[in-house]
C-alpha cells in the first residue's frame, strides 16, 4: 500500500515510494519501491487504490528516525483530523510491545493539534527541545474587556510574549500582519517574528533570542 500522500497530508515526493506488504506475501523488490513488510496491516481506500489505513499511516510515518519530522506529521494529520488523538492512542493499546510503540508515544507527547503549518512545528520543537518551556499553540488573546487581541502561532502567557511565524505569503500582506499586532503591542504584549531561513539556517539565534525575552520578563 502506498503511504502519506494518498491519505492527504501535505509531503515531499519521496523516491523510492514506500509501501508496506504482508510478511511472507511474495512480493520481492520493484523498482522505484521501498517495501516494508509487517504481520497485519490495516487496510483502506484512496483515490482508488489500496492503502494502509490513515492511522497506519501515520504510525508507520511518525516512528521514523527523524523526532522532528515525525511530530510535523502528527501535527499535521491531527490538525486535518485525518487521525485523532484518541485513535491513536486505541493503536498503542491494541499493539503493546510493537516495535515503535514507545517511540510513538513519546512523539504524540510533543504533537500539537491546533500547529497550521509544517514550519510552525519545527520552531516549537527547536524551543522545547532547546530546554525552553512549551509555549502555548494558536490562542486566542484578549484584552481586559474581553475583546479579541490576536491567535499568535505560540504564546508563553506568563512572560507575555507572542512568537510569530512568517510563511512565503508574509511579504504579501506585511501592511495587514503589522495592523493586527499594534492591538498585542498597545496591550503590553512582546512579539518576536522568525522566517525559515532563521530556524533553519539560524537556529541557535532564535533561541538565544527567545530564551533572552524570557528572561527579560522574569
Amino acid at each position: 500500500m502506498v503511504h502519506g500522500v494518498l491519505q492527504g497530508l501535505d509531503l515531499d515526493p519521496c523516491h523510492p515510494i514506500e509501501a508496506t506488504v504482508l510478511t511472507g506475501s511474495g512480493i520481492t523488490r520493484r523498482a522505484g519501491l521501498k517495501l516494508h513488510r509487517s504481520t497485519t496491516i490495516e487496510r483502506s481506500m484512496a483515490r482508488g487504490l489500496p492503502v494502509t489505513s490513515p492511522v497506519r499511516t501515520v504510525v508507520d510515518l511518525a516512528t521514523g528516525p527523524d523526532l522532528v519530522e515525525a511530530v510535523t506529521i502528527l501535527d499535521m494529520a491531527l490538525h486535518r483530523r485525518l487521525v485523532t488523538e484518541a485513535s491513536l492512542n486505541r493503536w498503542i493499546a491494541s499493539n503493546p510491545g510493537r516495535r515503535g510503540v514507545c517511540r510513538l508515544q513519546e512523539r504524540l507527547k510533543l504533537a500539537e493539534p491546533a500547529t497550521e503549518s509544517p514550519m510552525e512545528t519545527r520552531l516549537r520543537l527547536l524551543l522545547v527541545l532547546a530546554g525552553l518551556p512549551r509555549p502555548s499553540v494558536q490562542p486566542s488573546l484578549r484584552n481586559e474587556s474581553g475583546k479579541f487581541l490576536a491567535r499568535p502561532d505560540l504564546y508563553y502567557m506568563g512572560h507575555r510574549l507572542a512568537i510569530e511565524y512568517d510563511g512565503a505569503t508574509h511579504k504579501d500582506s506585511v501592511a495587514a500582519d503589522n495592523r493586527r499586532q499594534n492591538p498585542l503591542l498597545d496591550s503590553g504584549h512582546r512579539i518576536l517574528r522568525f522566517t525559515a531561513s532563521d530556524v533553519l539556517g539560524n537556529p541557535g539565534a532564535v533561541v538565544a533570542l527567545v530564551r533572552r525575552a524570557i528572561a527579560r520578563a522574569g
